[in-house]
Parts: C-alpha cells; sequence; structure tokens
C-alpha cells in the first residue's frame, strides 16, 4: 500500500489494468462462447435467460438421458460433475425479436418459448427440452439458441435446425439430427468423455459433422460425406476391415459391434481418436471447463 501510495494514479490505474487482463479472460472462457471479441462474449452473456425445470432437478447419482428438440436454432450441451444441478439457458437474437415484437408477441417469458421437463424415476431419468418456436403467420421462424449445462449426460437424443450443435462430456448412447423434419442442419461436433461403446449416430444435413473419442471406445464404422472428406484418424487400438475412400470410409474398431455413423451432407465428416476429448476441439468452439 505504501508503494501504491508514493507512485500515484498511475501506478493504481497499471495495476487496475492488470487485474482486468488477467480477470476477465478467464471469466469470459467460463461462459462456453465462441472466440470472439469482448463485446460479442459480454453481449451474449446479457441476453441469455434461464429456463425453468419441471420436476426435480437433474443431479449426479442418478442415470440421466437428455432429449432435445429444437426447430429453429443452436444447441450446445456441456456436461461437468463439477456441475451440482442442470441449468438451462436461452437467446433469441437480436434481429428475430425486433421480428417478433412486430406482431405483438412476447419474448420475455420463456414458458411461452421453452418447455424442460425433469422424468424422473428411482435409478433412471429423463430430460425433455422442448422449444415452442413455431413459424409466424407471416412464415418468418423465430432462432432460439439453447445451452444446457449439465452434471450428468448418459445417453442422448438431439433433433435441431437452422444452427449448430455442440456437444461436450457426453457418455453412453447419441443420436443428433441436425436438419430434421426437412431443415438446414449446420455443423455438429460432439466429444465424449468416456470410451464409447453403444451406438453413436451424429447426422447433418449440410454439415461438418466431427466426433472425438477416448482411447478404449469401439465400433462398427460408417462415416460418410457425398461433397466432403470422409476421415478416421487414430493411433490407438486396432482397425480391421477397412474401405476406405475420399467420401466414405468403413472399418471395425477394437472389434466393436455397436454402430458408429456420421453423415454430412455437403461438408466434412470426420472421427478423431484423442486422450483428452474434452480439451479438444476440431472446431472454432471451446469447452465451458477447459
Amino acid at each position: 500500500m505504501t508503494t501504491l501510495t508514493r507512485q500515484g494514479t498511475g501506478a493504481r490505474v497499471m495495476l487496475g489494468l492488470l487485474v482486468c487482463a488477467v480477470v476477465l479472460p478467464s471469466a469470459l472462457m467460463m461462459t462456453g462462447c465462441r472466440r470472439g471479441g469482448v463485446r460479442s462474449r459480454l453481449v451474449t452473456i446479457q441476453r441469455s435467460k434461464m429456463v425453468e425445470i419441471s420436476g426435480p432437478p437433474v443431479v449426479r447419482g442418478r442415470f440421466t438421458a437428455l432429449d432435445i428438440e429444437n426447430q429453429n436454432g443452436s444447441i450446445t450441451i456441456e456436461a461437468s460433475d463439477r456441475l451440482t444441478e442442470a441449468v438451462i439457458e436461452w437467446r433469441i437474437p437480436r434481429s428475430d425479436r425486433a421480428e417478433i415484437a412486430s406482431f405483438g408477441i412476447d419474448t420475455s417469458d420463456s414458458a411461452d418459448w421453452i418447455e424442460a421437463v425433469h422424468e424422473a424415476g428411482p435409478n433412471r431419468s429423463i430430460l425433455r427440452v422442448t422449444t415452442l418456436n413455431a413459424p409466424l403467420p407471416s412464415g418468418f421462424h423465430p432462432r432460439i439458441d439453447l445451452v444446457i449445462k449439465t452434471p450428468v449426460c448418459d445417453g442422448l437424443l438431439v433433433r435441431n435446425s437452422g444452427g449448430d450443435v455442440e456437444i461436450n462430456g457426453i457418455r453412453g448412447a447419441i443420436t443428433v439430427e441436425n436438419g430434421f423434419a426437412g431443415g438446414k442442419g449446420g455443423r455438429v461436433e460432439v466429444r465424449a468423455v468416456e470410451p464409447l461403446v453403444e451406438p453413436v449416430r451424429l447426422t447433418s444435413s449440410v454439415g461438418p459433422v466431427y466426433l472425438v473419442v477416448p482411447p478404449g471406445s469401439r465400433g462398427t464404422l460408417d462415416i460418410q460425406s457425398p461433397e466432403g472428406r470422409a476421415e478416421f484418424n487414430t493411433t490407438f487400438g486396432r482397425v480391421t476391415g477397412v474401405h476406405p475412400t475420399r467420401n466414405h470410409w468403413t472399418g471395425v474398431w477394437n472389434e466393436g459391434a455397436n454402430r458408429i455413423e456420421l453423415y454430412a451432407g455437403q461438408r466434412d465428416a470426420l472421427m478423431k481418436v484423442v486422450e483428452r476429448p474434452r480439451t479438444h476441439s476440431v472446431g472454432p468452439a471451446f469447452s465451458f471447463f477447459d
């Protein structure tokens, strides 16, 4: 304190800037936003709203699967045992809010836009999240971006259109359909926290589609991309029955009978094996917990 007093205001300003430089980026990384400017990340934080989950809290200690449907928008799911219970955040982009307001429709009440129900049994449960963003009378289809943070995700069914799907920390059987019901599907990236030994099916009408898994996983692989690359990249385990082409890769990894299917309609479909999938992103996004 004596040193600061002698050096005066200039030193205090420099100290304040140093604190901001250290603390602010760390806080922003915890938001799970894409890489970009500070302003864009802060705007995303301020405009996100919480969704009330009907039923008991989603907590650790019970097998819990997720069933998510979003008619138009994006979905981000982060599973980590650092969390104590599940939370759901949602956001309607500014441009969409303006269009909705022109019809006299309120965008502030999550009950009008999101339904979240936790169906809890004694040992197993399902968290169902459904967006209610049907097209307006003009034909305009509002977009909803969902962020779901959960302490557990033991299996997953996702149907989405109009944006990206990013999933981190999952285990168990996985089905992701991006571009369902004839909609346009964007990027799909799934990172598994434990070895995958159950069926996986990831599809996007456009793509790309990425799957990142740890060693010890296994499966019968079918990776397709009619207009992009189809690849399986690993230095772990044993791969047999391989039939690779640029657009279609098939083979059996670690003698697994569970099907692992990736399909990207126009862009790349890639599966990678790394030791720490949670912190390995194929695309531009990064984890809440990196």
